[in-house]
């Protein structure tokens, strides 16, 4: 199955390579250029080769820049801090600092509580309304009022200036004090002292000059953009003014810029190579059934990659792409090429919505692709940092590889580069963590990194096992060692294997005496049994096997194959020895088998056949490797004519590549020594060289 999976890749690969190699020829030509002029007449249609900018004139664009700037109003500051010195020196007034000590001694006198309460009201009023100094400097005759991080527009003639604000003093003070000219000049005199020098509307020409080149800065330089493919002039048709100037701006693109001619390659040939990939994989994918829970798995991860997407747009981080959390997360739980799939199938949904340049799409695929890499290191921790690597690698490349191919190409745009990829490496490492934790507890996937973990044989219950049933403890280990090389070869899930070969049988902790691996020598409790107690007893390690993996919480794959490592095989022992006694037709041929179910999966079928093998190996034995091959078989055979391998995925090439993984593994650990003789024995040199069986016949183990 390997071998027809690569060359169905080879052959995928030399498509491609085929196809990609007729579109070289804007990467090994140099582009064409057209030459015409004013009044020419073209022959054929002209169509622009890629996409370009239509710049303006010069004398244009400068004098919209200058415009721009103009409709920028001028920006006033509004100081808080003033209007409080202003209150501040006022009711200082009432000790003999400040103003009031420079006074004359007349004029002090004439100073009074009443006096200096009407400064308020005045204060007030040009508080209000605002005082510009500089107001009859300023052309504009609005302006912008910042206060704080509010703005507000404003007319300048609602804003008072020097003799504006020097009049409504004067005024105000007669106002008070009418009878009183003395004490009304007094208040004049000391509010302009006061106010007239200190004004609380500034005007920031730095924040004005910043918004008027933010302004300029907007203007495009382009009056036009030309799209790729789009139709410049039509045949038979005069080249006008206007044509021409697309003409110029898209021989002045394309004149000696070999970046650009990389770039037009990848454009042309990106996306093409990535449907007819999708497409081979989807035809290939098609013929798996795809489980509900499997299908609902994969739909909650499309749902939150692009809630996630959309969501962190909002903050404007757009270089964050789901595909590397989508494709790790699937290949983790479904399979690689499930994987593959998704990667591609995610970058282009993500790409086509939102983006116009094959850019993003690259990104998005490296991202995805990158994940995968860290695939064979998942049973380890270490594999989540992996993915983060990889995940940061491969958008690191994507966007180099455009920077590196633009015109204008800056330094300055690499450490924002790796600031764009890291973020979103960042943010795929959380959601795979939280996929990973999801798709145990929730979906009950199991991963290799959890399988890894079970397998350690440190674990209390393989301990607990060692100690109570030491046979069965390293039968269990035999079949996990067996069934895992062989699932490599057949193409299953390894890490479930050996788990499963483990656990197995750890129901035999019950009762470890009543089976044959653990009796030691010692007398056998079957022999004063009835075949059908003795049925009845072997049979239920499985149900309490099932029991203990509850209750030590093994995933249910693992609880599965614990169940279905029997299937539904008669204990031909007892049942043959219950057909001598009197009773044999009273009982049914049920009572003798396994309660089952059959297996599902490779994986129980490989625990079930590697169980059987090994049992009845190590209790048979062998003399040489043909021997060895036929035993194998006719047990297999048996499991095949019993019906126990109808409910699962077997094919006939996994079943004979099992027969051979089977034959090598085991006779590298059972096989044959020499029987060396003692000297003083007077045996011929031809009997010390006999072979020895590696076991001796013995009955066969229920």
């Amino acid at each position: 199955m390997r071998r027809k999976n690569l060359r169905r890749l080879l052959l995928a690969a030399s498509v491609i390579a085929v196809l990609a190699a007729l579109n070289l020829t804007p990467l090994l030509a140099p582009l064409p250029k057209m030459e015409y002029a004013e009044g020419d007449v073209v022959e054929k249609d002209l169509y622009a080769p890629i996409s370009f900018p239509l710049p303006k004139d010069s004398t244009r664009l400068v004098a919209e820049q200058d415009s721009a700037a103009a409709g920028i109003l001028p920006i006033l500051t509004l100081k808080e801090e003033v209007e409080t010195q202003w209150r501040q020196t006022l009711r200082d007034l009432r000790t003999s600092d400040s103003i009031a000590s420079e006074l004359p001694l007349e004029k002090r006198e004439l100073l009074s509580s009443k006096l200096l309460a009407s400064t308020d009201s005045v204060v007030e009023v040009i508080s209000s309304q605002g005082y510009f100094r500089e107001k009859e400097d300023l052309a504009a005759r609005k302006v912008v009022v910042l206060m704080g991080e509010v703005e507000i527009g404003e007319s300048l003639d609602n804003i008072l200036g020097f003799w504006d604000a020097d009049t409504l003093i004067e005024n105000s003070a007669r106002r008070h004090f009418t009878a009183d000219k003395q004490r009304a000049a007094l208040l004049t005199d000391i509010l302009r002292r006061i106010i007239l020098p200190n004004p609380n509307l500034v005007y920031d020409s730095k924040e004005t000059e910043a918004r008027r080149e933010a302004a300029r800065n907007r203007v495009s330089p382009y009056e036009g953009f030309v799209e790729r493919g789009e139709l410049i002039v039509e045949a038979n048709s005069h080249i006008d003014p206007l044509t021409l100037k697309k003409i110029t701006a898209l021989n002045a693109e394309i004149e000696g810029n070999w970046r650009l001619k990389l770039q037009l390659f990848i454009r042309q040939n990106l996306l093409f190579i990535l449907i007819l990939l999708g497409l081979g994989l989807c035809l290939y994918l098609l013929r798996r059934e795809l489980k509900v829970r499997e299908f609902l798995y994969v739909t909650m991860l499309l749902v939150v990659g692009f809630a996630a997407s959309l969501i962190l747009r909002r903050f404007s981080i757009w270089w964050f792409v789901p595909t590397g959390f989508l494709a790790l997360a699937v290949a983790m739980f479904i399979g690689p090429l499930e994987g593959i799939l998704l990667a591609g199938i995610g970058s282009v949904l993500i790409y086509l919505p939102w983006q116009t340049e094959p850019e993003f799409l690259l990104y998005a695929l490296l991202s995805g692709s990158g994940a995968l890499l860290a695939l064979p290191l998942m049973h380890r921790r270490i594999g989540f940092v992996a993915a983060f690597g990889f995940i940061l690698g491969g958008g690191v490349v994507a966007r180099g590889i455009f920077i590196l191919t633009k015109v204008n190409f800056s330094l300055r745009e690499l450490p924002v580069l790796g600031l764009e990829a890291g973020i979103n490496s960042v943010i795929n490492f959380a959601l795979l963590a939280a996929a990973f934790f999801t798709a145990e507890r929730l979906f009950g996937f199991t991963s290799t990194l959890s399988l890894a973990e079970l397998a350690d044989l440190n674990r209390p219950m393989l301990k607990e096992l060692s100690l109570k049933a030491t046979g069965t403890y390293h039968h269990s280990i035999l079949v996990g060692s067996l069934a895992e090389r062989a699932a490599r070869i057949i193409g299953a899930n390894p890490a479930l294997v050996l788990a499963s070969g483990y656990y197995h049988d750890i129901g035999k902790m019950a009762n470890p005496q009543y089976f044959i691996e653990n009796q030691l020598d010692e007398e056998n409790p079957h022999d004063g049994l009835k075949p059908r107690m003795s049925a009845l007893i072997l049979a239920n390690h499985v149900k309490k096997g099932l029991i203990m993996a509850k209750r030590c919480r093994l995933p249910r794959p693992i609880r599965d194959i614990v169940a279905q490592h029997h299937g539904t095989t008669r204990m031909e022992y007892f049942y043959r020895k219950h057909l001598e006694t009197k009773d044999a037709e009273s009982v049914p041929e049920e009572v003798f088998r396994y309660p089952g179910p059959k297996p599902q999966t490779k994986e129980a079928a490989l625990v079930m056949l590697a169980d059987s093998v090994e049992a009845a190996v190590r209790a048979h034995g062998f003399t040489d490797r043909e021997d060895l091959e036929r035993f194998i078989k006719e047990i297999i055979d048996e499991k095949i004519s019993d019906g126990q391998l109808d409910e699962c995925p077997f094919t006939t090439a996994d079943i004979h590549e099992v027969r051979k993984v089977f034959t090598s593994t085991l006779i590298g650990i059972f096989h044959p020594r020499i029987s060396y003789e003692k000297k003083n024995n007077a045996t011929s040199p031809k009997k010390n060289s006999k072979k020895s069986s590696p076991a001796k016949t013995r009955k066969k183990r229920s």
